[in-house]
């Protein structure tokens, strides 16, 4: 398979991430998008068993998963005129990552914070965003036309301009007549369907956690919640390639009438930031070096998520091409 030419839009952060111990899960099922909660006593000095400092954001993860599979990659995003925008960049070029369509805001560069909370049943985390420079995201239409990719990832956009971005993505592909995967964020999913049909007729593989499924569907899932009955509903909307992951209970994908699971792979939890951005953009990229088996692109997905599970941060587990296919 020759290599692919992919761009990447959405964030890029730096992420700081405290593991602790201290914090009770409660049952929330009555709220089906906040089905549980952790909670910390309030007034209380929280002891932090350790402390990790990386990087992340949708578009950054992704670029970096992609060029280790051996891609050429481009990015979109927007980094604040600061320390922390100059080592997202650094970072970026580290792993090789065309960096020249990143823009510089005038707003601080994008800051994740991460509490990362240990159970019997596992590890699993609470994500705060400061988003910054990243709503000042600019889509450069020469930059566009001098990438030419052959995919398309879009991954979570925000600030009140998010849907003439989006608009302007779309309108960008059509006229290149590539390939488009899209993993919507949380702006995006709560505009609802009816603002984002018309992106999802046109998208050619949507990637969705459970919770984000069910957020999209809401106004007609009547208490729908397996991803099983999910994806068809989905299908009503987007005629593409359909991915669903549902934490350790694995994965589903639906191809035409056809839906497919691949289990979890057995791992010890590390550190689950990233694992969605690391899963979503494997498959992508599997779907074409597997000449569109679903089943090997879904096992492909679960073995490189599970390397960064396995790893902290949401860059350090990622594996190379070479590595990824030992592991399969």
């Amino acid at each position: 398979m020759n290599r692919l030419n992919f761009l990447t839009i959405g964030g890029a952060t730096q992420d700081i991430t405290f593991h602790s111990k201290e914090g009770v899960l409660v049952d929330n099922k009555k709220d089906p998008t906040k089905q549980k909660l952790l909670g910390f006593e309030f007034g209380a000095k929280i002891n932090v068993a350790d402390a990790g400092f990386s990087f992340g954001g949708g578009a950054a993860n992704t670029a970096i998963c992609l060029a280790r599979l051996g891609n050429k990659v481009s990015v979109f995003t927007a980094v604040g005129d600061d320390l922390a925008g100059k080592a997202i960049i650094n970072n970026l070029k580290k792993e090789k990552v065309n960096t020249k369509h990143v823009s510089v805001s005038e707003l601080r560069s994008g800051l994740s914070f991460i509490v990362a909370h240990k159970s019997p049943s596992g590890e699993d985390h609470v994500l705060f965003t400061f988003r910054g420079a990243n709503e000042d995201l600019k889509i450069d239409a020469r930059g566009y036309e001098q990438i030419k990719p052959d995919w398309v990832y879009v991954s979570s956009l925000s600030g009140k301009n998010w849907q003439q971005i989006l608009t302007k993505i779309f309108a960008l592909r059509q006229k290149a007549e590539n390939y488009l995967a899209w993993n919507p964020g949380n702006l995006q999913l709560q505009a609802g369907l009816s603002r984002l049909k018309q992106y999802l007729a046109l998208t050619d593989v949507l990637l969705l956690n459970k919770d984000e499924a069910i957020e999209l569907l809401v106004p007609q899932l009547k208490g729908v919640a397996n991803p099983r009955k999910l994806l068809p509903l989905l299908r009503n909307y987007c005629p593409g390639i359909l991915v669903i992951t549902d934490g350790i209970n694995g994965a589903y994908a639906m191809h035409n009438k056809n839906i497919f699971f691949q289990p979890v792979k057995e791992v010890k939890k590390k550190d689950t930031v990233g694992v969605g951005d690391a899963f979503d953009s494997t498959f992508v990229w599997a779907l074409n070096h597997f000449n569109k088996d679903i089943d090997l692109a879904l096992e492909a997905a679960m073995v490189n998520s599970a390397s960064v599970v396995g790893l902290p941060g949401a860059e350090e587990g990622l594996l190379t091409k070479s590595e990824l296919l030992t592991e399969m």
